[in-house]
């Protein structure tokens, strides 16, 4: 309701919140010796050689592509510019699969990459990879085979939908060190 009743107050709380982000994760860099534009951004486990900044838009996913527009991705490039871009993230659910702000998160030129939670089951790996390449965000796909699919349908699938080779990162967790060891052969079977 604030965001309508009380909008000067949102962007002023956000702008306090955005500052404090920025000082704290400045000092959190230098401690641990990581550039300001690098990052190692934890689940999923990626390395970003530019883009040293990771935001989770867990509850804006919810709000409207206007609200978003107006109040999250402003502060959100505030946030990510110190740091020359970073990677956005999202989890979809059956309650919001985030389509409806998902190109007003990686329009701005600070998104480097962009990870979804559980997109297998709400996107089409196909239409997009190639939306991300479109748009040169790197797509961070984190889910694997279906229940119920073989993970060597699932690699092929997955070869066949990649005209480029580039621009996706696959992090994917499995259930088993055999799951593990079969996806890798897989994997390397078909992209060598």
């Amino acid at each position: 309701m604030d965001f309508y009743k009380h909008p000067d107050f949102v962007k002023e709380l956000f702008a306090r919140i955005s500052k404090v982000y920025i000082e704290f994760s400045e000092i959190q860099k230098k401690i641990v010796g990581e550039p300001n534009n690098q990052g190692i951004h934890g689940n999923p486990n990626v390395r970003m050689e530019k883009g040293g900044m990771r935001l989770c838009e867990d509850v804006a996913v919810m709000l409207s592509p206007k609200i978003y527009r107006s109040f999250c991705r402003p502060f959100n490039d505030m946030c990510l510019k110190p740091f020359e871009g970073g990677m956005v993230h999202f989890c979809c659910s059956s309650a919001v699969d985030g389509r409806h702000i998902l190109n007003e998160v990686i329009s701005s030129p600070y998104v480097k990459a962009f990870a979804f939670g559980s997109p297998g089951k709400f996107y089409n790996f196909k239409e997009t990879v190639e939306h991300f390449q479109k748009k040169h965000v790197c797509l961070v796909w984190t889910d694997g085979s279906l229940q119920g699919q073989m993970v060597e349908n699932w690699v092929e699938t997955i070869a066949n939908s990649l005209q480029e080779k580039t621009g996706i990162i696959f992090s994917i967790s499995v259930e088993s060190f055999k799951k593990a060891q079969m996806l890798m052969n897989c994997w390397l079977k078909q992209f060598q």
